[in-house]
């Protein structure tokens, strides 16, 4: 009985380290920054978080059209909507305005 005991507990931590580890990776690609996040993504946009958007220059319309995720990426990039906007034009054909693929 104790064996087996060990036994799943050692499978339950070999499971959960490998959870955690995708879990980790997921976060990193919607901040693109490789590094384990500090905060998971909250489900909501807070007030805090709409103040820091403010402050880097998104206007009220703009904030409610963004998801949680988007919002806690920009935050964690440091990013401006004005650095945002520079970013796209730098990503679009200069002919036709589309973005590259």
């Amino acid at each position: 009985m104790a064996d087996k005991l060990a036994s799943l507990r050692l499978k339950l931590q070999q499971t959960s380290g490998r959870l955690s580890y995708h879990w980790h990776e997921l976060l990193d690609g919607l901040s693109g920054n490789g590094t384990k996040p500090s905060a998971a993504v909250p489900f909501m946009i807070t007030s805090a978080m709409r103040e820091e958007l403010k402050a880097r220059g998104f206007e009220a319309e703009d904030i409610r059209t963004l998801k949680p995720h988007e919002a806690h990426s920009i935050i964690q990039s440091g990013m401006s909507k004005s650095d945002i906007i520079q970013q796209m034009k730098e990503k679009e054909d200069p002919e036709s305005g589309k973005p590259l693929s």
